[in-house]
């Protein structure tokens, strides 16, 4: 993602996007281990920045470390986007307020020390480039959790999905992609409702409809196939949002399908 310079300074006074790193502890740990920092933004009504795979148009958010010091840095773990709908066009982002989760993994005692340029795709009507030179610092310490941060890391955590684990196919069918996943009745009887985010461009027409099913043990859903099939794309990567009944209220859970081969 490469933006001009002049552009993103002058964007960046609108503040349509608060951004900045937090942490969920006060103080670096004394041993070593993991804990967790996130890319905090607020946005203004009615904007939106881009989950890890945009849709029909849009960027995600990136992060570039410049600086780091006694730590390792992992992948960023994105939470469940919204569906955006722009006219005819369907993307995957984040409205009003999103935390980026990434686990920091100590490799030695002491203070730590954060530099890193953010940029990300702020979009309405129209799409404004933005970047923004973010800092955070630890003292060194016990790895206190910060009681500010805590419920906001909770929050979003729960909305990274979790590994799939029950046995699933995905089928490939003309024009047509059938995710087939089994679990137990008791489960199959509490889901109410499922969507598929694709991971990979032309996976699946992301405008079309989802057709849901439950049969036997097994809940189907029917994708209509995107441009990525016809040109031979072998595996299918994605997440899926499950919405089940749970004593009078819905459990909204996501799971991550990682690269299940395509059936014939």
């Amino acid at each position: 993602m490469n933006f001009s310079s002049n552009t993103l300074a002058a964007n960046n006074e609108t503040e349509l996007v608060k951004a900045a790193l937090i942490s969920e502890t006060i103080s670096a740990p004394k041993d070593r281990g993991i804990i967790w920092v996130g890319l905090h933004q607020k946005l203004q009504p009615n904007w939106h920045t881009y989950w890890r795979y945009a849709g029909d148009s849009g960027l995600p958010t990136q992060l570039k470390w410049k600086k780091f010091k006694n730590v390792e840095i992992g992948k960023i773990h994105w939470p469940l986007p919204d569906i955006i709908k722009v006219g005819p066009l369907v993307n995957y982002g984040y409205e009003n307020e999103t935390l980026l989760l990434i686990p920091l993994t100590v490799k030695k005692k002491g203070p730590i020390n954060l530099k890193a340029v953010a940029e990300w795709l702020v979009c309405r009507e129209i799409c404004i480039p933005q970047r923004k030179v973010l800092s955070l610092n630890l003292p060194a310490g016990n790895g206190e959790i910060n009681p500010v941060n805590a419920s906001l890391f909770k929050k979003f955590r729960r909305l990274v999905p979790e590994e799939l684990h029950w046995p699933s196919k995905v089928f490939s069918i003309g024009n047509q992609i059938k995710l087939i996943i089994t679990m137990n009745m008791d489960e199959l009887k509490r889901i109410e409702s499922v969507h598929v985010f694709p991971g990979i461009d032309g996976l699946i027409e992301n405008g079309e409809i989802q057709k849901f099913s439950k049969n036997k043990r097994n809940i189907i859903i029917n994708m209509k196939a995107g441009y990525a099939i016809e040109e031979g794309l072998k595996f299918f990567e994605g997440m899926i949002n499950i919405k089940r009944s749970h004593n009078g209220s819905l459990d909204n859970r996501s799971y991550r399908i990682n690269k299940l081969p395509l059936l014939k």
